[in-house]
């Protein structure tokens, strides 16, 4: 190596999240659902008022008429009328309102 090259030491990326097939595997040996086993998100709408996200990372836009949450690989908006964060947590929220829509990115 001559002194004008950089050296660029090899790139290792550490996964973050469990890939698919072993997140499957698991589940089916445990029989415990995917989400509970791996980094799967889990959205629940009670009808039209009510939609929890469970492990999300953050908050991205609030307005009483969208909100936009950071997921592991994308976001989540919400889109609806008198939108209010209900409750929210490390890996929880609560979105509380008229939901319109729920769209994933």
């Amino acid at each position: 190596m001559h002194r004008w090259e950089r050296f660029e030491p090899p790139r290792i990326e550490c996964p973050k999240v469990m890939n698919m097939n072993m997140q499957k595997t698991l589940s089916g040996a445990l029989r415990l659902p995917p989400e509970v086993v791996g980094n799967t998100q889990l959205i629940t709408l009670h009808g039209n008022s009510c939609v929890r996200v469970e492990k999300h990372c953050g908050l991205i836009h609030y307005a009483p008429e969208c909100v936009i949450l950071a997921l592991p690989h994308g976001q989540v908006t919400v889109r609806g009328d008198g939108l209010k964060l209900g409750t929210m947590s490390r890996e929880t929220v609560v979105i509380r309102g008229t939901v319109f829509s729920v769209e994933l990115a």
